[in-house]
This record gives structure tokens, C-alpha cells and sequence, in this order.
């Protein structure tokens, strides 16, 4: 639930939404943003950078684990 929601350990880490792919692009695309997709932080993110959008359960099992961000790219 930490992944989704936040760890809920002090007052700035709490996530109060979820979403899946149609209805983030849907939101975007009625905020004006174009060519909603998904990205593949293998090809996105620099050397050596890490953050969230790679998550996976079990951590950081890129093989065989579950990607746990949604990761899109749109345009404005």
C-alpha cells in the first residue's frame, strides 16, 4: 500500500489517488496535453538515475517483478 499511498509516515507522504493508464490519459487529454503514452524508463531515464518510476515488487527485480508506477509521456 506504501507504493500507492504513500508511506503515511509524515505529513508530506500520503498519495490520494490511483489511477490506470485510460484514466490519467483521459484526464490529460481534457487538460490539454497530446499524444498520451506510456514510457519504458529503460529508455527514458538517464544512466545511473533512479527514482520511482522504476519500483517493482519484489523491489528492484526488473526481470521477473511487477512494474508498480504508471509511466506516461504527453505533450502541451
Amino acid at each position: 500500500m506504501g507504493l500507492l499511498y504513500g508511506g503515511q509516515n509524515y505529513e508530506y507522504n500520503f498519495h490520494y489517488q490511483t489511477y490506470d493508464f485510460k484514466r490519467l490519459a483521459d484526464l490529460l487529454t481534457d487538460a490539454g496535453f497530446s499524444d498520451v503514452q506510456l514510457y519504458d524508463w529503460r529508455d527514458f531515464l538517464p544512466a545511473g538515475y533512479d527514482d520511482f518510476s522504476r519500483a517493482y515488487l519484489p523491489h528492484m527485480d526488473f526481470e521477473h517483478g511487477r512494474l508498480m508506477s504508471l509511466n506516461v509521456v504527453a505533450t502541451k
